[in-house]
């Protein structure tokens, strides 16, 4: 009598297991059960790699059900079913272990401070919108005689004019002296560097023209990125402005920098 026939496999559900979908579509075209497939992907995921490297290993397609088979008796006794495969192991194969980065001292000196300013400070925000199609087209006028300012080089003019005007904006608190005024208006301007955020100070901001600023914002911004910022000129502002117009952010809530008081 003829051998009888291998069982089939029993199905398995590929889209409730955790796999790629290149994963997914070779196992459906070879036919490969993926209980024989170690997963290497993230926590034990198989990946299209994983099922090459199955069939590259002699992986074969699990047996069919013949054609024309007689279905089973419902009377025979179910065959029990097999033990579920265990989860492969997860693999960090060809990835490098995660690795801490030690804070830089500027980094300690930024965390420090906003702490410092956030939790001991009371701040509070107010907004209003304004027009610049006036201030755009001046620009542009600018622009066509050679002279090229930024719409940050514009806010700090215009903040430093206003501090002018509200000295009382223009100081230094502390805890045990109290307010202390300022003399000068020194306008620092936050700059991002690959070591943190650092802010460079323009001086004697409400006196100098709207070219001289942006000439000296685009010095102190280069020599920030360049780490060659003398400590005079980064210390003792007394105004901060940070400015995100130049990213899809409409509004954001800056912290201030002590000792300013705004």
């Amino acid at each position: 009598a003829a051998a009888p026939a291998p069982a089939p496999g029993p199905a398995v559900d590929l889209h409730s297991m955790k796999m790629g979908p290149a994963a997914r579509f070779h196992l459906t075209q070879t036919g490969i059960d993926p209980a024989v497939v170690t997963g290497t992907g993230y926590q034990g995921m198989i990946t299209k790699e994983d099922v090459m490297a199955a069939i590259a290993g002699g992986a074969k397609a699990a047996p069919k059900a013949a054609a024309g088979a007689p279905a089973p008796s419902h009377a025979a006794a179910a065959p029990a079913p097999a033990p579920p495969a265990a989860a492969p192991t997860p693999s960090r194969r060809g990835k490098k272990d995660p690795e801490d980065t030690v804070n830089s001292p500027i980094r300690k000196i930024i965390a420090s401070r906003l702490l410092e300013s956030k939790t001991t400070i009371p701040h509070m925000y107010l907004s209003a919108d304004a027009n610049l199609d006036a201030l755009m087209e001046m620009r542009a006028e600018l622009k066509s005689a050679g002279v090229k300012v930024s719409v940050n080089d514009c806010v700090i003019k215009a903040v430093a004019m206003a501090l002018a005007e509200v000295p009382a904006a223009n100081c230094y608190w502390s805890d045990t002296d109290g307010i202390s005024d300022n003399t000068s208006v020194d306008i620092s301007m936050a700059v991002s560097t690959d070591k943190g955020l650092i802010t460079p100070i323009i001086r004697n901001a409400d006196k100098l023209s709207l070219m001289e600023i942006g000439k000296d914002a685009k010095r102190l911004a280069l020599k920030a990125r360049e780490n060659k910022l003398t400590p005079q000129e980064f210390q003792g502002g007394t105004f901060s402005i940070s400015n995100l117009g130049m990213f899809p952010v409409d509004k954001f809530s800056a912290i201030i920098n002590p000792p300013q008081a705004c």
